[in-house]
């Protein structure tokens, strides 16, 4: 990296010294938002030059990579992205999803606040990524319990958020919410089943946003769901006076 004015100052090591100095000190970050375009803090799609002035190809910028290499769990996303109501809530899902590892597993030394996180994350984790879903079931069902919880934690983690950097769907959100829905198949009557199913088959059809189903889910779940339901971050995943829900 060379200063426009002066291409014979490299200021490319100073720069990911920076870096790397930035991740160390800002380990309690929940989330980053950068700079569309720039050399340092674009995510994607920044021009590298040949030494000859002419473009070489696209890159992220210098300080994102050396973020992504200290602190790769961490949600990245450029200002001008935050635009889209799908990235935008994608974005704040993950910086919630991370905030409640901090909180409640990062610092835990058992086994259980790992199983409970992911318990209650499962149909957000499905809502997003399908296979990493069954893989994480998977992982922490069987070769985990053999390894030291640290590793576990990380290993997880990494591929957790790498997940949930995924924008959901509208097929997958109806899936999450079809599996929602299974859990109070036997507690509601049949009326109410239906207008419950027809709230989730507007949404997928694309009449009404993600916020109809999830209110009238939430509703019932919150009067006849089981513990193991209600916990469900996918009900909740960011605080609904952001009105995230509302547009996608």
């Amino acid at each position: 990296m060379v200063g426009t004015d002066d291409p014979t100052r490299d200021v490319t090591e100073r720069l990911r010294e920076a870096g790397e100095a930035f991740v160390a000190r800002h380990r309690h970050l929940r989330g980053f938002i950068l700079m569309k375009g720039s050399p340092s803090c674009g995510l994607e799609r920044v021009k590298v030059y040949h030494e000859n002035g002419m473009p070489s190809h696209a890159d992220s910028g210098l300080f994102v990579r050396v973020l992504r290499e200290g602190f790769p769990e961490l949600p990245l996303e450029e200002e001008a992205r935050m635009n889209d109501a799908v990235l935008r809530e994608n974005f704040i899902t993950r910086v919630f999803a991370l905030d409640d590892w901090k909180r409640h597993v990062e610092e835990a030394n058992e086994y259980h606040a790992l199983i409970q996180f992911h318990s209650r994350q499962k149909y957000l984790l499905m809502a997003h990524h399908v296979e990493a879903y069954r893989e994480l079931g998977r992982y922490l069902g069987s070769e985990a319990h053999a390894l030291p919880l640290e590793e576990v934690k990380h290993s997880y983690l990494q591929r957790f958020m790498a997940a949930l950097s995924r924008p959901a769907t509208r097929k997958t959100h109806t899936n999450a919410l079809m599996h929602v829905l299974g859990y109070l198949k036997q507690a509601v009557d049949s009326e109410v089943k239906q207008d419950l199913l027809q709230a989730v088959e507007e949404y997928r059809l694309g009449h009404v946003h993600l916020a109809v189903p999830v209110r009238l889910l939430n509703h019932y779940v919150k009067r006849h769901g089981s513990a193991y339901i209600r916990q469900q971050t996918y009900l909740d995943p960011h605080p609904y006076e952001l009105g995230l829900r509302n547009t996608i």
